[in-house]
């Protein structure tokens, strides 16, 4: 594998922890609603509530973006170009 390559496998893996990280906190929160959760992505702390829940789904969201985007460089994207033989 190229660097870029070694350096997108890296991030693919950063990006699903981080995924999994959101993913443990919303389900914490929306299991008790009393409940708070501190998510620590390695880059920032963040105190998940029931009043900031939708702004962490739209981090998860943004996180899964990110992922197909990576995984469309390492991978391509499956689109293939077609042009006649003429």
């Amino acid at each position: 594998m190229s660097c870029v390559e070694d350096f997108l496998a890296e991030r693919i893996t950063q990006v699903k922890a981080t995924i999994v990280a959101y993913e443990t906190a919303i389900a914490t929160v929306q299991a008790d609603s009393k409940a708070s959760y501190q998510l620590d992505t390695g880059q920032t702390r963040l105190m998940v509530t029931r009043h900031n829940l939708a702004t962490v789904e739209r981090l998860l969201q943004a996180q899964y973006n990110l992922l197909v985007v990576l995984d469309a460089r390492v991978n391509g994207n499956g689109q293939t170009r077609v042009v006649p033989g003429w």
